[in-house]
């Protein structure tokens, strides 16, 4: 009897909760740099069906830090970035903020994968084999569904929030 007891209050102060578990398995947070140094940014801030996606100044801010799970990019809570509207996999569609798949299985406008490397970076192919690319180049903020193509404005880094540092990409 004495040694269940023991076992038992063993086993409760050294399994760990369930919550630290699930915290240590999810996907490590990290921003989205395109080569000019920019990142992939909520614009307002707001975790909103709708918001424009934009470039900013990296550092670290709420609406810069993704987490990629499922081949969905998740940010601000459960939003995930999109191909909005439009004709799927159409060049020039926009990306916007929206609901993460509840299924498991991401809708194709939410699902991403990296591809094809250029320079230290590489491509990130969304619906209909189109990649995130910078509207217009660089001088612009919007982000959109483009050829995919070895040019500066499909390529992206991922960087470690805290560090500002390059972080190896996920594994599909």
């Amino acid at each position: 009897m004495r040694v269940r007891w023991v076992l038992a209050v063993f086993l409760s102060s050294t399994v760990a909760p369930a919550s630290a578990f699930a915290q240590a398995t999810s996907s490590p947070s990290f921003e989205i740099q395109a080569m000019d140094g920019r990142c992939v940014q909520v614009y307002g801030g707001q975790a909103t069906v709708g918001a424009p996606i934009q470039l900013n100044t990296c550092g670290n801010a709420a609406n810069n830090i993704w987490r990629y799970e499922n081949h969905e990019f998740i940010g601000l809570g459960k939003m995930c970035l999109q191909a909005w509207g439009g004709i799927p996999g159409h060049v020039g569609t926009p990306i916007k903020l929206n609901v993460c798949s509840t299924t498991g299985t991401p809708a194709a406008n939410n699902s991403w994968k990296f591809t094809e490397s250029y320079r230290d970076a590489k491509f990130i192919e969304g619906e209909g084999g189109r990649c995130l690319q910078v509207y217009g180049g660089f001088g612009q903020a919007g982000l959109g569904l483009n050829q995919c193509g070895p040019a500066a404005n499909n390529a992206w880094r991922l960087i470690d929030p805290s560090t500002g540092n390059a972080i190896p990409f996920p594994k599909d």
